[in-house]
């Protein structure tokens, strides 16, 4: 089975610090069918120029789409589901980090039990130096939820 487009959708608002470790831990992921788009929300610092740099010296496919008034993360969100031909979407914050096999990780569970949403553990690193790891529960035989379900219980962190 030839591998699916993942279309990773990045809103951008003044992340300049952030942006480069971010776009740089998504060209680094082992799967290799991936799209990028940033959206950049009428940044007014240097985060379009840095994510257009690290892009075009990357082998991945990517586009960088840009509001001329900033609209919030939702909007952005959403121009770049528009703008996405991926099968799968992940939408990531602009100063998230990925371990290296994020992506193959997700599509793998994905395409093992057919659903249309998979998540993953997390952890937050902190201004102080600590960090706080959210990993989430696993079974080997998961129940089938809706999406709506699937959703809900993500958002009140209870996904299994």
């Amino acid at each position: 089975m030839a591998s699916e487009l993942v279309s990773v959708v990045i809103p951008l608002y003044n992340k300049e610090l952030h942006i480069a470790a971010t776009l740089e831990s998504i060209i680094a992921q082992d799967y290799d069918n991936i799209e990028i788009i940033v959206v950049d929300d009428a940044s007014n610092d240097s985060s379009h120029e840095i994510s257009e740099r690290i892009l075009s010296r990357s082998n991945r496919k990517f586009r960088v789409i840009t509001h001329n008034v900033n609209k919030g993360k939702s909007v952005a969100r959403n121009t770049g589901l528009e703008a996405s031909y991926g099968k799968y979407v992940w939408f990531c914050d602009a100063d998230d980090l990925a371990r290296r096999n994020l992506v193959s990780s997700l599509v793998t569970v994905a395409q093992k039990y057919d659903s249309d949403i998979s998540f993953g553990g997390y952890t937050k690193h902190f201004e102080n130096g600590g960090a706080d790891e959210q990993e989430l529960i696993t079974i080997d035989d998961p129940q089938p939820l809706s999406n709506e379900q699937a959703l809900y219980m993500r958002m009140v962190n209870k996904v299994i």
